[in-house]
């Protein structure tokens, strides 16, 4: 959806990771684009939280607070980041603060994001 906007009406983020470079110990993401400290152009330019405001798909985010895998800040952070940069934009947060990182609570969610999605047809 961020890059390539044109085809896609509405997205979903859950429990997801916004600004990756406050990761830079996550193996995950060193092991696809190296180590930060070698690389750090290239995390900026992997990482949508430098370039939000190009954003504009009509967006559901959902991360539980109890997560203890990925921080529930980082969709904070992103709903907070669209928000600024277009608070007209559809946008939907949801931030429960039982919900972890499991399959319990991303089913839990797929109601909502189905109905959001219906919404921006």
């Amino acid at each position: 959806a961020y890059y390539m906007p044109e085809l896609f009406k509405a997205a979903a983020s859950l429990s997801g990771d916004f600004d990756i470079t406050s990761l830079q110990d996550e193996y995950l993401y060193y092991s696809f684009l190296g180590h930060y400290s070698d690389f750090p152009e290239r995390w900026k330019k992997e990482c949508f939280a430098y370039d939000c405001k190009n954003y504009i798909v009509p967006t559901y985010i959902g991360h539980g607070k109890a997560d203890n895998v990925s921080p529930y800040i980082q969709s904070k952070a992103m709903y907070d980041s669209i928000h600024k940069y277009h608070p007209e934009l559809k946008l939907v947060g949801n931030f429960p603060d039982y919900a972890g990182h499991n399959y319990d609570y991303w089913e839990s969610e797929t109601d909502k994001v189905l109905d959001f999605f219906k919404c921006c047809k």
